[in-house]
């Protein structure tokens, strides 16, 4: 039960029977055994190792670093069986993402420029199309479609 409370206590303070206190505990007991054991996460240990005072310096040392860890990952995924890389198959991609970036297999692709002057002026065949629906004095095309004439007799 809670820290340092018996099943009695417990029972007590709900104003609950007894039975059913201990049926909760028996209970979280077999939940508790069905679960796995908790993950501790480590905490990266601080080392004696100087660390570069100027950023191409780390930088360096953590592509190299990387890059070092990426072969070794591509060396495990290696040896896992078919049914091991589908189970684990997020993680792989996961990894593979940053692995492919330490190793810089994908391509830097630049930005892509746009021009506006392009894409909002000049004589383009739309742009002049428009200017001469705009100086005739009939009207203006319609945007609807056109009326079948089936459609038409109807109304």
């Amino acid at each position: 039960m809670a820290a340092g409370f018996s099943c009695r206590d417990v029972a007590g303070e709900l104003n609950m029977a007894l039975g059913t206190v201990k049926s909760w505990k028996q209970r979280q007991k077999k939940i508790e055994a069905r679960l796995p054991a908790p993950v501790v996460a480590k905490i990266v240990p601080a080392d004696d190792e100087p660390i570069d005072d100027d950023l191409a310096g780390r930088q360096a040392e953590y592509v190299d670093r990387l890059s070092r860890t990426a072969v070794r990952f591509a060396r495990f995924v290696d040896q896992l069986d078919g049914e091991a890389v589908t189970r684990n198959a997020d993680k792989i991609l996961k990894c593979d993402r940053t692995s492919r970036a330490a190793l810089k297999l994908d391509n830097d692709r630049p930005m892509p420029v746009i021009n506006l002057a392009v894409l909002c002026g000049g004589n383009s065949p739309a742009r002049a199309a428009q200017a001469a629906i705009l100086d005739d004095d009939g009207p203006l095309p319609s945007l609807t479609r056109p009326r079948l004439p089936a459609e038409a007799e109807s109304d």
